[in-house]
């Protein structure tokens, strides 16, 4: 916990760009905490440690400590790992031995799996005694922000704790739908098997799950919200969003303009600002060379970047 309007937040994700990219969140949480850091609030990023942390070059320091997730008869240990991103905000990975050592990050149009729900359900498990172990120390954190179905079980763990928790909903279509058998795999209770826990048709959802915990949730625009709670744009869950509808809060993805800026982004075929525009048109040119589009520059271009789906 910090002094002032500071606050000493974590980013629960699946993953954060340029380290392991798992849609379009890896860009969000990455320009957001960095955002955040320059509003001088302590952002530390949470992920699990792919096989592609290791290759990404990072320094990574290992805590001495390990945390402990009780399942059944059995106790995993979660080892944490300190590192930094080059825009200064904190990462830690969680280590957990068989669950991330031959995993990719989620991603692409299939429904995950029981095999990763298990694996993110087990992550979500050790930040939760994560943040009762700094809870325990003293040094509570402050807000708790969860993203997408994969951390959506976390603001769930934390409901009954002292922390705010936000879960934002970049893509609803993937909820962590697993059969309820998964409550016993995560270690999760039974007693929370019922329609405001993490019942859905017989079925655990993790999304669901932390719609209805998250003190707040959000969306990437207000169209997105608008959708998600009518009938078949929640994708089932529309009855639970209009009931957070008081807590439904519409935030439009902002850009990182020292990463996206055309006056110095190596991926154009020339460079421009706003001061002067001339080189526009070489883009613009390069751009339906490479689409095998006709050469008319007076014609308008308009790019649009999203999923495309039914």
């Amino acid at each position: 916990m910090l002094h002032g309007l500071a606050m000493d937040i974590l980013m629960a994700c699946s993953g954060v760009a340029p380290i392991v990219k798992s849609g379009g969140s890896a860009d969000a949480v990455a320009a957001l905490s960095k955002t955040l850091g320059r509003l001088e609030h302590q952002v530390t990023i949470a992920m699990p440690r792919y096989p592609s942390v290791d290759e990404a070059g990072l320094l990574l320091a290992r805590r001495l400590t390990a945390l402990e997730v009780q399942v059944g008869d059995q106790v995993m240990e979660a080892t944490l790992f300190d590192s930094r991103l080059g825009s200064g905000v904190e990462l830690l990975f969680i280590d957990m031995p068989g669950l991330f050592d031959q995993a990719d990050p989620p991603g692409g149009d299939g429904q995950p799996d029981a095999a990763e729900g298990r694996r993110f359900g087990l992550f979500c498990r050790a930040l939760a005694a994560f943040v009762d172990k700094r809870e325990q120390s003293g040094n509570p954190l402050d807000a708790v922000h969860a993203h997408d179905w994969s951390t959506a079980l976390l603001p769930f763990l934390l409901r009954d704790r002292d922390v705010r928790t936000v879960l934002t909903v970049h893509d609803g279509t993937h909820q962590g739908r697993f059969a309820k058998e998964a409550i016993d795999e995560i270690g999760l209770s039974w007693d929370d098997f019922h329609p405001e826990g993490l019942e859905f048709y017989e079925q655990i959802n993790l999304l669901k799950a932390g719609v209805l915990a998250a003190k707040v949730v959000t969306t990437v625009s207000p169209s997105y919200a608008e959708e998600l709670v009518q009938p078949g744009g929640g994708h089932g869950l529309d009855g639970v969003y209009r009931q957070r509808s008081d807590d439904l809060v519409a935030i439009v993805n902002g850009i990182d303009y020292a990463r996206w800026s055309p006056a110095t982004d190596p991926h154009l075929a020339a460079r421009y600002d706003a001061e002067d525009v001339a080189n526009k048109g070489r883009c613009k040119a390069a751009l339906l060379h490479e689409l095998d589009l006709p050469l008319e520059p007076d014609r308008p271009l308009l790019v649009a970047l999203g999923p495309v789906s039914e």
